[in-house]
């Protein structure tokens, strides 16, 4: 659905996050391993997703996630928020994920950390509770030449 953050523009790309969102929802309703059809799911999407729980622990990702971050799936799985946010985005990072814990979404911008400490500013689209207490967050770099760390 999304080739590239330049094909399309910021309300197109609206329209697709949050279809791409309903779709996951469609895709764990009402299953009895919704985390395992969730999984199932991010391995389609070819922007970067991770899955966060309540406490901001990350408890799923896809390959395009992992690309983004420079770390392994196993590594991506032992993080939290927190721990992929830039060290100059922390406090107002910390500020976001509280509000968005009392919302149902949020887009924006922040810089996340690498594995190997490069900073990488992206664009972000999360989905409250997409399975009960599981919040889905797509991540697309903001400047072109971090589209291909």
């Amino acid at each position: 659905m999304i080739e590239s953050r330049h094909a399309a523009s910021a309300p197109q790309l609206h329209r697709d996050f949050d279809a791409m969102a309903a779709a996951a929802r469609r895709a764990v309703q009402g299953r009895r391993a919704p985390l395992e059809a969730l999984n199932t799911y991010l391995t389609t999407q070819r922007v970067a997703a991770v899955v966060a729980d309540d406490g901001g622990w990350v408890i799923a990702a896809n390959e395009a996630a992992c690309r983004l971050t420079a770390y392994a799936l196993d590594e991506l799985l032992e993080l939290s928020v927190p721990d992929l946010t830039a060290p100059a985005d922390a406090k107002p990072g910390e500020r976001l994920w509280n509000s968005f814990v009392r919302s149902d979404y949020q887009r924006g911008t922040f810089t996340i950390r690498r594995k190997d400490g490069i900073p990488v500013r992206v664009f972000y689209y999360a989905y409250k509770d997409i399975a009960h207490g599981a919040h889905l967050s797509f991540l697309l770099p903001a400047d072109a030449d971090a589209a291909d760390v």
